[in-house]
């Protein structure tokens, strides 16, 4: 009798060993529902909110014009917690994100750091204008058309906010008197 409960002890364990691996080596549900549109936008999401905070510093530390100054305050405070949602969701479903800025994110950031004067706001508005827009696009076809809930629960509640700093963007650049033209 002793013999068989010990047997049936190891056999036991060895079943509660097998259980542990099979689920540490199982992908989790979070990443199983990940489709490739999805990490895209995660990727996508990140570089674009670390385009407008770097940006953003920038103009803050160097613009000359109050309103656009303003404005990138608002947008480095606005993009800088959205960025944090978006890393620590990233984070929980599987999706691993850059920590740092991407390598063109951080040329157009030394651009407009070497630039002068109100170029410094014109070069600035000239990036925001379109990366808004882009991000509104990202961020709407991730509402629309994504296949993780989180993500899209995420891109649909960060829409609004975003379409209201699109608007925002056109409007400081119609206050300046001409639209900002960017380098090429």
């Amino acid at each position: 009798m002793a013999r068989k409960r010990a047997a049936y002890t190891h056999l036991s364990a060895l079943f509660a060993v097998v259980a542990m691996a099979a689920a540490a080596a199982a992908p989790s549900p979070a990443k199983l529902a990940l489709s490739a549109q999805d990490e895209q936008f995660a990727h996508k999401a990140a570089a674009g909110g670390a385009l407008q905070i770097a940006l953003s510093k920038i103009e803050i530390d160097q613009g000359r014009y109050p309103k656009v100054v303003q404005f990138a305050r608002t947008t480095e405070k606005n993009f800088a917690q959205g960025a944090k949602k978006l890393h620590r969701l990233a984070g929980a479903i599987g999706i691993a994100l850059p920590q740092k800025p991407p390598a063109d994110v951080r040329t157009l950031a030394r651009a407009l750091a070497a630039d002068r004067g109100d170029l410094v706001d014109r070069e600035y508005m000239a990036q925001m204008v379109p990366a808004s827009t882009v991000a509104v696009n990202v961020f709407d076809a991730e509402a629309h058309s994504g296949k993780n809930r989180k993500l899209v629960l995420f891109a649909f509640h960060m829409l609004p906010k975003l379409k209201q700093h699109h608007s925002r963007a056109l409007a400081v650049v119609a206050n300046m008197g001409r639209a900002p033209v960017a380098r090429r």
